[in-house]
């Protein structure tokens, strides 16, 4: 038998959000307003009964009559959280919401909501069920191969990875079963005419064909293309030169960026993007700066820190502080009057490409 509805009175919602970190100060009316509502709707609804899947699917469809559908998410997301402390503490048997992500495999509860808002909701939630591991028709030798690997030592991540991508692609083409290797890496290959993806495919063949050849020793290695490894670590290695006019667009969208709970936050990223086009400063530097670091009497800035903890420094001469001083000031051309000079440390001139 079902339970009725255990927050008649609003003492649950009341205990859900005493118990939230919030930091906003409008968080806690927001949340109080859609699970009061969320609630009115369920008692008048079920007559106190418990909520199941059609009495979620019935206020998603009430409330979406109403609010646009980035809001009917969001809410849906607010509803979920309180339904899943409600289940925790016993006061309910189960979230449906949860259940529902649960039965089909998905992590947020967005995609559940979009299929129960769809026309046909049981065939939106059904085409969310994720695909099998490894279940196609090469999936067992695939498997049996990334076994055989770890068992011998090998981490194996990323040829594991690749065999998943492959595995899902010949499941949703059952066509392609029983074609020769050649066909299939063929077939994937055309999928994404990129230069990344075609050598995705040369590693994907080579280690389908090493893990094919276990069984069958007659099938032939495909033979890697040098020039396709040589155009690919050329692309990856093409940097991005900002013109003036694209710097300028950075520096102004930083000092413009609102912030109206945290006013110094446009100001921070202004000031971070400077130094790292005025200096060659990198993110990790950036960021473990402090005000010892910072000499504005001999023109030095001291990147003692870094992600990597490294321990380097760089010493940008007089001339660069005061572009980059200039430049938070908003001058932009005198900044730039000024000759440029190199540094007196490890690099030798700005970068010219933000991080």
């Amino acid at each position: 038998m079902k339970r009725i509805w255990p927050d008649a009175d609003g003492r649950c919602i009341e205990r859900f959000i005493r118990g939230l970190v919030t930091r906003n100060a409008t968080t806690p009316i927001v949340y109080r307003c859609v699970l009061s509502g969320f609630q009115r709707f369920v008692m008048q609804r079920d007559r106190g009964q418990l909520l199941d899947q059609q009495t979620i699917k019935a206020w998603l469809h009430e409330r979406v009559a109403q609010w646009p559908f980035h809001i009917v998410f969001h809410r849906a997301r607010l509803v979920d959280r309180f339904l899943d402390f409600l289940e925790t503490e016993g006061s309910i048997a189960s979230n449906p919401l949860h259940e529902l992500r649960k039965r089909y495999g998905q992590r947020t509860t967005t995609p559940i909501v979009r299929a129960l808002l769809s026309f046909s909701s049981e065939t939106a939630l059904e085409a969310l069920r994720p695909l099998p591991r490894f279940g196609s028709f090469l999936g067992p030798l695939m498997l049996y191969h990334v076994t055989l690997m770890r068992d011998m030592g090998y981490r194996y991540e990323t040829p594991a990875n690749r065999f998943l991508y492959f595995d899902r692609y010949l499941q949703k083409n059952p066509h392609l079963e029983g074609q020769p290797l050649p066909v299939l890496l063929q077939e994937w290959r055309a999928i994404r005419p990129t230069p990344e993806h075609a050598w995705q495919c040369q590693e994907l063949g080579r280690d389908l064909a090493r893990a094919w050849r276990r069984f069958e020793p007659m099938i032939p290695m495909p033979r890697p293309d040098r020039r396709l490894c040589e155009q690919l670590k050329q692309q990856r290695r093409r940097p991005h030169i900002y013109t003036e006019q694209e710097v300028r667009h950075v520096l102004e969208t930083a000092r413009r960026y609102p912030s109206p709970c945290a006013p110094l936050r446009p100001l921070s990223l202004y000031t971070m993007l400077v130094l790292a086009y005025c200096t060659g400063l990198r993110l990790g530097e950036i960021v473990g700066l402090n005000l010892g670091d910072v000499h504005l009497d001999v023109g030095e800035i001291f990147g003692r820190r870094s992600s990597l903890n490294r321990g380097h420094c760089r010493f940008p001469t007089a001339s660069w502080l005061h572009c980059a001083t200039t430049c938070m000031r908003g001058d932009w051309r005198a900044a730039h009057s000024r000759p440029r000079q190199g540094f007196s440390g490890i690099s030798n001139g700005p970068a010219a490409t933000l991080m």
